[in-house]
């Protein structure tokens, strides 16, 4: 998808597809159903799902992938998908979608996140952009653009953020990871689904927020791994993690632009 372009949800075309449609199979999961067992047909390339606890409830489902209509909090999971077939759902799916993709380790996940989930993610970012703009430093936001690393993995963040290497992406429509450094700083929410840090790996993405169960966790891309981290290198002054669950907190009880706006002012007061 093209850098910095904002998503909408989309709703799927339910009517008979055309014959140029990419074809995949699929199991879905969702928060109902999260344990399921796949069993790939690979002559007719179609999944049994059997339903546990219910192994005699079964489903097969071919489908296209471009009609999918996920409701929020849903998470469809597909094993054993090449690079090409992953490529093929990209150029596939409409840019305007609301749902992410993460791909690694040849298993595609495709999520639409839950309201509480993009909730979230907004505060954070407008954090990291407060802290940013206080300590006159430019940067550039390119929220849920797909990184790949040919062959290996891709990601669409929550958001992320070039800051040290910001200039590096200026006036570009495309990114290629062979050449354009990743983003300085990723940011993820688990309340809908889990954070592919494998994906994140491939990528190299030198730091990496997620945020769940009311805590943030920092990692730090070392040596070919992430490493967790108390504080983050972007912000090496600041207790991010306590700033974040505090403001997240405090935007439960007084909403989004109160507690933002208590933020920047203890900010003041403690300078």
């Amino acid at each position: 998808m093209k850098i910095g372009e904002d998503r909408t949800p989309a709703v799927a075309n339910l009517s008979p597809p055309p014959s140029a449609l990419c074809l995949l199979p699929f199991a879905i999961s969702t928060n109902r159903m999260r344990d399921l067992a796949y069993n790939r047909d690979n002559s007719r390339k179609q999944y049994t799902v059997d339903c546990k606890p219910n192994p005699a409830t079964k489903m097969t489902i071919t489908a296209p992938i471009r009609q999918l209509q996920l409701q929020p909090g849903s998470l469809i999971a597909i094993p054993d998908i090449s690079w090409q077939e992953f490529e093929a759902v990209l150029a596939e799916l409409d840019e305007g979608r609301s749902t992410r993709l993460a791909y690694s380790n040849k298993t595609l996940e495709i999520v639409s996140p839950l309201p509480k989930h993009e909730r979230t993610i907004v505060i954070i970012s407008d954090l990291v952009k407060i802290l940013l703009r206080r300590q006159k430093r430019p940067w550039e936001s390119l929220r849920s653009t797909t990184f790949k690393r040919q062959g290996l993995a891709g990601i669409e963040p929550d958001d992320c953020f070039y800051i040290e290497n910001y200039r590096a992406i200026l006036g570009k429509d495309r990114l290629d990871l062979d050449v354009d450094p990743p983003p300085d700083l990723a940011i993820e929410s688990d309340i809908t689904s889990k954070t592919s840090v494998d994906a994140y790996a491939a990528i190299q993405v030198p730091e990496l927020w997620i945020y769940g169960n009311d805590k943030l966790n920092i990692k730090l891309f070392q040596h070919g791994n992430y490493v967790n981290s108390s504080t983050s290198p972007t912000f090496p002054d600041v207790p991010i993690p306590e700033l974040v669950v505090s403001t997240l907190a405090r935007a439960q009880e007084v909403g989004t632009s109160e507690a933002l706006w208590e933020f920047e002012q203890g900010l003041d007061c403690s300078s």
